[in-house]
Parts: structure tokens; C-alpha cells; sequence
């Protein structure tokens, strides 16, 4: 279904809502690679292969190129590695090969976090503003919509600051782990 909509390279299982549940009814979050030749833009594909599936199982479709794919893995990003560590190959047309998924490197990953807490504070802080300039014009619906988006922004920033903190604190419990099973 999805191969022959799509120039796929590979296509990688990384979430299902609950293996328990008949495919039916279950979501599955799928990371799907295309050959560098694939004309239509990620979010075309990823609409095209959601729809196609829609009829048999809920599909949450992360669209990128095997080009892209390979500079993440080789620049050991979080997401790409450990997707293609932890994620159940289901299609691999063996044109072109992965770049191996490394460890992330944790001390990047909190730069990251940080950088983006910038950006998501910014946004949030630009949002927030043009709901006061907004309010001060009595446009009420769109200045809810503004104020809207900056709590979502901020909830976001949030999330992303407690989530690189749990990562690198389960890296150091990794760490520290491998070091007490090494005294042993």
C-alpha cells in the first residue's frame, strides 16, 4: 500500500498505542524514508500515505528523504538514533544503506534542548505580545487564538526542558551503572 504510493527506501515501526489491541483499532507511528529522488514534499507524502492507510489502521507517518536521514544518524541525533536502535524494520528496499545509529551524544542533546527553549520562549513571548496589541483593537477571537498559541508555546518549552533533563539524567544512570557492573 504504502510502496507503491510512495519512492519508499525504507519504512521503520517506531510506536504502536498499544500492541494489545487488534491492528484495527491501534495507531502505529512510522518513520518513513524516500529514495533522494522522490519530487513530492515530505508533507504530501506523509498526507498520501495517512490516507491510504487510514482504512486498515491509524497511521501517524514521519515523512524524510534517505539523505536527510543518513546526516542525522551521522551527526548521532537523538530521535533518528534511537528510532533506528529501538524500531522494527518493516520495508527496506536495499537501494541505499543507513549510516549507523550511534549513541547520541547527551551533552548535544541538552545543547539542542537549550536552543530550542530559546526559540519556543521567543515565539511564546511574540504571541503573547501581539495578543495584547490584539486586545487593545476589542478583536477578541483573535486575540484568544494569539494567547492561545503562546500557552502552547510556553507548554512546549516546558516539555522540552524536562525531557532533556530526564535524558540526561538516564544517560549518568546508564553511566553509572556500566561502571558498578565494570567494578564487579
Amino acid at each position: 500500500m504504502i510502496v507503491r504510493a510512495v519512492h519508499v527506501e525504507k519504512i521503520v515501526l517506531y510506536g504502536v498505542s498499544d500492541p494489545a489491541l487488534p491492528p484495527s483499532l491501534a495507531s502505529f507511528d512510522l518513520l518513513i524514508i524516500t529514495r533522494e529522488d522522490e519530487r513530492r514534499s515530505d508533507y504530501e507524502l506523509q498526507d498520501i500515505i495517512e490516507s491510504r492507510c487510514r482504512e486498515t489502521a491509524a497511521v501517524t507517518a514521519l515523512v524524510h528523504d534517505i539523505a536527510y536521514a543518513n546526516k542525522k544518524l551521522q551527526e548521532r541525533q537523538y530521535f533518528f538514533s534511537t528510532v533506528l536502535r529501538e524500531g522494527t524494520l518493516l520495508y527496506d528496499a536495499r537501494r541505499t544503506p543507513l549510516a549507523g545509529a550511534g549513541i547520541p551524544d547527551w551533552e548535544e542533546v541538552r545543547m539542542m534542548a537549550e536552543k530550542d527553549f530559546d526559540r519556543w520562549t521567543r515565539v511564546a513571548r511574540d504571541f503573547f505580545h501581539s495578543a495584547e496589541f490584539i486586545l487593545g483593537k476589542r478583536s477578541w477571537n483573535t486575540a484568544t487564538f494569539f494567547l492561545h498559541q503562546a500557552a502552547e508555546h510556553e507548554t512546549n518549552m516546558q516539555l522540552e526542558k524536562e525531557l532533556a533533563r530526564l535524558e540526561v539524567q538516564e544517560e549518568r544512570l546508564v553511566d553509572a551503572i556500566a561502571d558498578g557492573s565494570r567494578r564487579d
